[in-house]
């Protein structure tokens, strides 16, 4: 089909080009939504890494720990939701805004209720139980009231999260870069604020109120987009999606309901111990570093599913095919890079920190040694999301990968501390790249053809 240039002009699909990249291809939508989702992950992720740093050498390390596991909590609840709603959004909206926009319409606002609804259960589980969960797993009855804010931040962030996964469907890239500028700055300004004022739980009122403004400045860029793709988002007639719920979103919560809270598990496990506080932030330290150095690749892989469900979605296997592979080398070149650099620069990084945190330098090297396997199976994950393989991917990959970083958490974290939380992500990412390569074959991604997909049907 021609796309139109100014109205009436029109040009065939590949004719524009500069260079090898063609104007309105694969290549160019690539860049274009990678430059803006950089400029969203800089402020959002960055902004993690500079409020992380100001309460660090505010606080000292017990009290950075005692924030370190709290954050943790919010990570599991929201990271747990978004992976379950906001994914489900973009992988559905992608495919179907071009050819069914009723049907996208349909399966956005399914997913926004089911979104609003999981972010009020989480919220209430963490106000109700706050107390329980604080004396009991751990072991720190005045961390309480925390663990209560900490549910009204998890509201918001999920509410957040799901419009967010639908703007990147429709692939309104440059309003989630614009969102992220201002998200970010009101996540350092509101929590650095509140926790020099305040404290911890100043530092928590302070991410509550910039994840309201998140969600405030989304739910206006989820609208705009719908109405420029003609997307009508509505519950009228959701129940024709339940298809939706059984192939994907589904095994995406079972997978998202065993990874994260293993996650925080492990971090529990570590905290429980003496010297426990002080291990979590050295941990955490380390880990801001290897979440930095990730931090491109996902947006890389996030581009990359909606692109891949596009094309799925209009049958181009072989540019299909294409984007895997390149998404598979570009990030995983990325990570190798970032990883040795941190590896020579990790000990004056640490010490951005606080001075004490430069103890912190060998718990970095182990986790440096997950990145580049994490990597990889983060690339797998796309083929079994926009295959409708969520099943086979919980059974294969994330069972054994998360059992396997709790066992191993269990095990070296009270003899190794925050080294011993470090190797059992190690060992769940190593269990993991190996299996995701096995579901990767078996869905015939390194043949000539594809094996049979689960596509969308009504």
């Amino acid at each position: 089909m021609p796309a139109p240039i100014h109205g009436p002009l029109s040009v065939p699909d590949r004719a524009l080009t500069l260079g090898r990249f063609s104007l309105y291809g694969l290549r160019a939508r690539l860049v274009r939504a990678v430059g803006w989702n950089l400029v969203a992950a800089v402020f959002t992720q960055g902004s993690t890494l500079v409020l992380n740093l100001v309460l660090a050498n505010l606080w000292g390390l017990r009290a950075f720990g005692q924030f370190a596991i709290v954050q943790s909590t919010v990570t599991a609840f929201t990271s747990g939701a978004q992976a379950i709603v906001a994914t489900t959004a973009t992988r559905y909206v992608a495919e179907l805004r071009t050819r069914d926009p009723q049907r996208a319409g349909r399966v956005l606002g399914l997913c926004v209720a089911v979104a609003v609804a999981l972010a009020a259960m989480a919220a209430a589980f963490l106000i109700g139980g706050a107390r329980p969960i604080a004396s009991v797993l751990l072991h720190q009855p005045d961390l309480a009231g925390a663990l209560a804010m900490v549910g009204v931040v998890v509201f918001f962030t999920i509410v957040s999260g799901v419009m967010a996964g639908a703007v990147a469907g429709l692939e309104g890239y440059a309003m989630l870069g614009k969102a992220g500028i201002l998200s970010g700055i009101a996540y350092v300004v509101f929590g650095a604020t509140g926790g020099w004022r305040w404290g911890l739980i100043g530092a928590l009122a302070g991410l509550a109120a910039s994840a309201c403004l998140q969600g405030l400045v989304l739910a206006r860029a989820l609208v705009t987009e719908a109405a420029a793709h003609h997307v009508p988002m509505t519950l009228a007639g959701a129940w024709q999606e339940v298809a939706v719920l059984r192939r994907f979103l589904a095994p995406s919560a079972i997978n998202s309901l065993i990874a994260y809270p293993a996650l925080w598990s492990a971090s529990a496990l570590l905290v429980r111990h003496a010297d426990g506080y002080q291990q979590m932030a050295l941990f955490t330290a380390a880990n801001t570093l290897r979440v930095l150095i990730l931090f491109v690749p996902a947006i890389v892989n996030n581009v990359t599913l909606s692109l891949l469900n596009n094309q799925r979605g209009a049958d181009r296997e072989s540019s299909y095919r294409r984007m895997f592979w390149v998404n598979m080398g570009l990030t995983c070149g990325m990570v190798a890079a970032g990883a040795l650099g941190v590896v020579l620069v990790g000990p004056w990084l640490l010490g951005v920190f606080g001075r004490d945190f430069r103890a912190g330098y060998p718990v970095l090297l182990v986790l440096l040694l997950s990145t580049l396997p994490e990597t990889v199976v983060g690339s797998a994950l796309q083929i079994a999301q926009s295959r409708e393989r969520m099943w086979l991917w919980c059974g294969a990959v994330i069972v054994p990968c998360y059992g396997t970083l709790v066992a191993v958490a269990a095990v070296l974290t009270e003899p190794l501390g925050a080294r011993g939380l470090a190797w059992s992500y190690v060992a769940g990412m190593s269990v993991a790249v190996v299996a995701s390569a096995l579901v990767v074959a078996r869905l015939g991604i390194w043949g000539g053809t594809a094996a049979a997909a689960g596509d969308v049907r009504g």
